[in-house]
């Protein structure tokens, strides 16, 4: 039997003003994007957190299934109101999420991140987390709702050798088992300031700190599967509107904001 995670323990490393108050802890359910999904119109859903040990329908993006180990794997969702400024560009908060994941492992767990375009976090050239933004809700009112997996006290043996790109936990690179409760409310912790401050008109802010940890994937060559479009060249950067920024073969800089994007080392 899968050790659920412990609420007294996440709360106690809790010190949001509001984000994540509400834990719901599970044994199983379909998706955790689509569990608070389901229960966006209920009053205070920006204070819910959801986790759960298995997922039987947990995807990331581009319909990609995520691998997740029960008590190994931290999976859960926030909902987060958009604030009316973002409707139009919610991809930002993907890179903001991002920013948020990567602080966390570097200042809580001593690793090394880099920020993979738009939503991975990778250690050590390898996958070690993955966010999944996914816009709902209505006229009135519209939610980011962040679905995030990191591999927590994983086994290299205890991944599937069919996985799309090579994978890393925390167990692996630090040599020594995390608690998972701890993990989820250090990220809560750095998530809702910054979202704030993206609310905020701190973008840019947000944008010098998300090129820091992308900088390791700087040079690497790109595919980015657009609208009916491919694009290859080769990673420049990231402006401060979000976009990632390829330099082509000509020399031409093109800025990529959404669909499929794939690194490769040079």
């Amino acid at each position: 039997m899968v050790n659920l995670l412990e609420t007294g323990s996440y709360l106690a490393a809790l010190e949001t003003e509001y984000m994540g108050h509400d834990p719901f802890f599970l044994d199983e359910t379909g998706s955790t994007n689509d569990w608070i999904s389901f229960r966006l119109p209920l009053p205070g859903i920006e204070r819910t957190v959801v986790a759960a040990e298995r997922q039987t329908d947990g995807r990331g993006r581009m319909g990609r299934k995520w691998f997740s180990q029960p008590g190994g794997s931290l999976a859960f969702s926030v909902a987060w109101p958009l604030p009316e400024r973002l409707q139009q560009q919610p991809g930002v908060v993907t890179l903001a999420a991002g920013v948020a994941l990567a602080e966390t492992l570097e200042e809580s767990f001593g690793v090394s991140p880099a920020l993979k375009y738009p939503n991975d976090v990778w250690i050590s050239g390898k996958k070690a987390a993955g966010i999944l933004t996914e816009l709902k809700g209505g006229r009135e009112k519209k939610f980011a709702v962040l679905g995030v997996g990191i591999n927590v006290n994983i086994e290299q043996s205890d991944f599937p050798d069919d996985l799309d790109t090579p994978a890393t936990s925390l167990l692996m690179e630090t040599e020594r088992r995390t608690e998972r409760e701890k993990a989820l409310a250090h990220f809560m912790n750095r998530l809702e300031p910054t979202l704030e401050l993206l609310a905020n008109g701190g973008l840019g802010d947000i944008m010098f700190r998300y090129r820091r940890l992308a900088e390791p994937l700087m040079g690497w060559e790109v595919t980015a599967h657009g609208v009916g479009e491919v694009y290859t060249g080769v990673a420049e950067g990231v402006d401060d509107d979000g976009s990632l920024l390829l330099k082509t073969a000509d020399g031409t800089i093109i800025s990529v904001t959404s669909g499929q994007v794939s690194f490769r080392r040079p």
